[in-house]
Formats: C-alpha cells, structure tokens, sequence
C-alpha cells in the first residue's frame, strides 16, 4: 500500500510552526488497538444482482454523493445523524473529528498516524487522518487556503519537487464557527500519478489534516467521493 502522505507527519512542525514528536508512518496490517476511541458507524447500501441493476444503483449512489457533498459545505457530515447511502460514517469522540468514507474500505494501522481507511480492492483509495499539537489558535492565522497548501504539498504532503505536486484548487468553509480549508492536488510518485484532496483544521490546540486521493487513472471514477469525504470531514468540539 503507497501510503498518501510520504512524509513523517512530524516534518509537518517545520513549516507550520507545530510540535510533534512522532515516529516514522509505516503500514501494518495489525488489529487496531484497544485504545482506539469506539468509532460509530452507519450505513445504508444495496447490491445490484443484474447489469441493469448495477447502472441504476451507480446513477443512485452519484445523484446522493452530490447531493451530500452540497450539504457539507454548510452542515456537519453526521448532522440529524444522516449518513448517505453507501457510506459509513467514522466518529472519534476522543480526538473531536467525524467524517463519511465510502462503505467496505477497512482501517488498517499505521504509526504516527490517527486513523487509515483504505478500499481493499484498489488499496490506492485511501483516507488518512493526522493529528499534531499546535499553538496556533485559528487555521487564518497561518494564511490563506492557497498559501497553507502550498507548504503543507510541497513540503509534507509529497517529496517536493522531485514529485513535481501541483495545486489545482483551494478554497476554506466555515462550520459552526471553525473554518476548514479543502484543497486538491496532484503529484508524480515513482510507479504512478496521485490525485489527491486535503482537508486542514485547527481545534483545541491541535492541527487535523485529512488527505484522500486515488491514481490518475482512477479520479474521473473517484472524484464525486473523495470530494464529499474531504468535505465532510468536521470537528466535534
């Protein structure tokens, strides 16, 4: 499994101006520990029995995607505790995060990182999610969406030029008071080109980022969940 961050969410400190002390991310197929907080989980799903069927669910499953990803602009992805069909809903009451990730992918362990969630059929399909401690109070204090980006890709999110990222898009949403930025973007790994999204937020003392992305190949297929995954992505408290 290529994880989607290729660096230690440690270096993260440097361009930020964070503090963490973590080991390097190496992927296990471990059982979670215990000590993960319990993680709440809905889903409503069907499984098409005819080709005919399979079109119809897939049309379905696209009108409810972007339907769902209207309303996370402006709304938590569990409010009224509506989880969109073929979906799962993952809930840290611990850490203070939820969010919605596409139903059948398995969580897997990786050190240094809170969470890893990943398709078991195209384990290049993905979503992660870090935590790092943080004096800075609000995400606007360390710039724009377009500037926070920009560090975090060339200088976290990939190996920096070497892997020539480039920013497509950024853009920030305010939720129930706290502000997220969301940005999307695209680096050139040694066996393929990754398209990916992040989500940052800063919460009680701590900087959350949540990155998704899948192959080049695969991101007219992807696109409409890795979007509503990274838009759905909120905090508790």
């Amino acid at each position: 499994m290529n994880f989607s961050a290729t660096k230690c969410p440690s270096t993260l400190a440097a361009p930020l101006g964070l503090t963490a002390a973590v080991s390097s991310a190496r992927v296990t197929n471990k059982v979670p520990k215990a000590s993960i907080p319990l993680r709440v989980a809905r889903v409503a799903t069907c499984s098409a029995k005819t080709n005919k069927a399979s079109v119809e669910l897939s049309r379905r499953e696209s009108l409810a995607a972007a339907l769902a990803l209207s309303l996370t602009v402006a709304t938590p992805a569990f409010a009224g505790g509506n989880v969109p069909s073929g979906y799962t809903g993952y809930k840290d009451a611990q850490d203070g995060y939820a969010f919605i990730y596409p139903f059948g992918w398995q969580e897997v362990s990786v050190d240094g990182v809170d969470v890893v969630l990943k398709d078991t059929i195209e384990p290049l399909e993905n979503v992660s999610v870090t935590l790092l401690p943080t004096k800075t109070e609000q995400l606007q204090d360390l710039g724009g969406p377009d500037q926070v980006a920009k560090i975090l890709i060339e200088k976290v999110l990939t190996a920096g030029s070497s892997q020539n990222p480039t920013l497509i898009n950024a853009s920030s949403r305010v939720v129930e008071g706290k502000t997220y930025y969301t940005f999307e973007y695209t680096a050139d790994l040694s066996r393929y080109k990754r398209h990916a999204i992040t989500t940052v937020a800063i919460s009680n003392g701590r900087f959350f980022t949540l990155t998704t992305g899948c192959n080049e190949r695969r991101w007219n297929t992807m696109k409409d969940k890795l979007e509503l995954m990274a838009k759905s992505f909120y905090n508790i408290y």
